[in-house]
């Protein structure tokens, strides 16, 4: 869960690519395109919600 956040805090809040926010996170860049496609089809408030979800 915590790969996921970091993932789509990076790539929503930073706007970095896939293949930038991949190294970041330490995930490939197919994992980062999984993670944001999935965030972002099950609904937009998902991604949002993870990113103000702390720990």
């Amino acid at each position: 869960m915590r790969k996921i956040r970091a993932v789509l805090r990076v790539t929503f809040a930073c706007g970095l690519s896939k293949r930038q926010v991949a190294p970041i996170a330490e995930v490939s860049a197919t994992t980062v395109r999984e993670y944001v496609t999935a965030a972002a089809g099950h609904h937009p408030a998902v991604a949002i919600l993870l990113l103000l979800w702390e720990e």
